[in-house]
């Protein structure tokens, strides 16, 4: 048994339960496909990441960060989306 295991079972049952630490992900980004990324970040740079859909056959693009300005890893939609076919 572990120290952590003897203070957990040495408090009462109703101080055992796992409360929230009130931290929420939200893991939920928006997918666009290229056509849709050209239109929508026109003259920004971005940083994306693709994956390939292969029931529909297409490539989705998630955007990871948005700038007005050149930055690092950062491209226009059509040079970042340039190797995804």
């Amino acid at each position: 048994m572990r120290v952590w295991d003897c203070f957990l079972y040495s408090q009462p049952k109703a101080k055992r339960t796992a409360k929230p630490t009130g931290f929420k992900l939200n893991n939920k980004m928006k997918k666009y496909t290229k056509e849709q990324l050209i239109k929508k970040y026109q003259n920004k740079f971005i940083d994306i990441y693709g994956e390939f859909d292969y029931k529909k056959q297409i490539w989705f693009f998630e955007v990871r960060s948005v700038k007005s300005e050149i930055w690092e890893n950062h491209n226009l939609p059509e040079e970042a989306t340039k190797g995804y076919n």
